[in-house]
């Protein structure tokens, strides 16, 4: 959600009715309409932008931003951001809070996409995880502030800390595939696990697989991952043109600190329930169903 983006599948109802051309903008040609509807879920006079061109999407209608609303500054010439679908959807009563929790499921076999993911406005889905959810606040540290950052976030291989006591900041991103992390934590990564950075694929690569979990523990609470669980499936290796025999990581390097370059993508997100509470400034986190 780094950018107030998402996917929405072809096969989901997104309706609009009466709209026309009001608004002025830089970049895109902006309607407004009387009604927008999503999952039975109505809002009057939303707004949202038209794309006359778009590469890198297959399979889809269009895009639904569910990112801060301050993702939407500048692009709207006569405002300075403009009000999203979920801020309309609590203005108009539709739903109690500002809050969104997002499902994902792993690929399954050779599959390189699938339907596998799962949106609930108005709060979390108490089905779509186990145990309780835990809550962080949306950081303030910039520019990760700008987004649904946290701070105070550190890595572990098995029980070996990665980080040397460092903590750091990062996104929670549905848009990202890989767990990108600060390089002196992937180094770290590297040489614990036996792995070495494999510049064909940019993942981490492994002569034999590794055996200890990877650990992303956030303000003292940890989220572990096992092997199975940040290994590509050697299933999906003629996909992505990965060699028979060595194994993959989900994990890649994220560069030094600086920009907003650590991201919690959907392979983190594909284990943990996710919760986008705005109303509350927070997000949470819990094992996924």
């Amino acid at each position: 959600m780094a950018q107030a983006h998402l996917a929405v599948n072809n096969t989901l109802v997104v309706y609009a009715l009466s709209c026309k051309h009001k608004i002025p903008s830089k970049n895109f040609p902006i309607l407004t309409c009387l009604k927008v509807g999503y999952a039975g879920l109505i809002v009057p006079n939303q707004s949202f932008g038209v794309a006359s061109k778009t590469s890198g999407f297959a399979n889809v209608d269009g895009i639904l931003g569910l990112g801060p609303v301050d993702l939407t500054s500048g692009t709207v010439s006569n405002a300075s951001t403009v009000p999203t679908f979920m801020e309309n959807l609590h203005r108009e009563g539709a739903i109690s809070i500002n809050s969104l929790g997002v499902y994902f499921t792993p690929l399954h076999g050779s599959d390189t996409e699938e339907v596998n993911g799962e949106l609930s406005l108005g709060g979390p889905h108490s089905s779509r995880y186990t145990g309780k959810l835990s809550y962080f606040p949306v950081t303030n540290k910039a520019p990760f502030s700008n987004y649904w950052g946290l701070s105070s976030i550190s890595f572990k291989y098995g029980n070996l800390p990665l980080s040397a006591g460092t903590t750091y900041s990062a996104i929670v991103d549905t848009g990202t595939t890989l767990i990108l992390i600060p390089t002196v934590a992937y180094d770290q990564f590297l040489k614990e696990a036996g792995g070495t950075a494999d510049p064909s694929s940019g993942l981490v690569k492994f002569a034999r697989k590794p055996t200890g979990s990877f650990k992303i523990i956030v303000s003292g609470v940890t989220f572990p991952l096992t092997p199975n669980q940040y290994l590509v499936p050697t299933a999906q290796y003629r996909a992505f043109g990965l060699t028979a025999g060595s194994y993959y990581a989900w994990i890649g390097d994220g560069g030094p600190p600086g920009d907003v370059n650590f991201l919690l993508g959907q392979k983190f997100l594909e284990n943990y329930y996710s919760v986008y509470d705005t109303t509350n400034w927070r997000i949470g986190l819990a094992t996924r169903a």
